[in-house]
């Protein structure tokens, strides 16, 4: 359960960390985002979008370090249900509004999106769920737990990709 729990605390970390530098990276188009999803009054957009990075990137630093991982779960959970309600609304409103959770995207937010999101939520309840084991974890576990965390982050930051590739045209 330790190597499961390290595996999904760092699986998380890395996701919001590049979701937060892919956001910095690509601001004007995370910018234009907020704006299509008319969820936010148009005077505080920019500050809406520098504190949802902010926020991102907080999550990341308290799973990145052991002693904060279970408040780091927490908020994640908080920050993933937050950013869930988004495309969920825009699905019900019926928008068409561009993905830009990893940076500058084509791929309109969906049911992809909201999959993705609901396996965020999943891995953060779970991590907070589950105590901290007290115990010391052996080399060749702590590297399987790196290359799941790797494989999971690959996969749940690549899905708009994979989303439209899958899409019907």
């Amino acid at each position: 359960m330790a190597y499961s729990l390290l595996a999904l605390r760092w699986c998380l970390c890395a996701v919001f960390l590049i979701a937060a530098v892919a956001k910095s990276r690509h601001f004007t188009a995370f910018l234009d985002s907020i704006v299509e999803l008319r969820i936010v009054p148009s005077g505080i957009r920019r500050p809406t979008a520098v504190v949802a990075i902010a926020a991102e990137l907080a999550v990341a630093g308290l799973l990145g370090w052991g002693p904060t991982a279970r408040s780091g779960f927490i908020a994640a959970l908080v920050l993933t249900a937050i950013l869930t309600a988004v495309p969920a609304s825009a699905m019900l409103r019926r928008q068409h509004v561009r993905c830009a959770c990893f940076g500058a995207a084509r791929t309109p937010l969906g049911w992809w999106q909201l999959a993705r999101n609901l396996l965020l939520l999943a891995m953060a309840a779970v991590g907070a769920a589950i105590p901290a084991p007290g115990v010391a974890l052996a080399a060749p576990g702590v590297l399987v737990a790196l290359a799941a965390a790797t494989v999971g982050t690959a996969v749940i930051t690549l899905s708009d990709q994979v989303a439209e590739l899958l899409a019907v045209r």
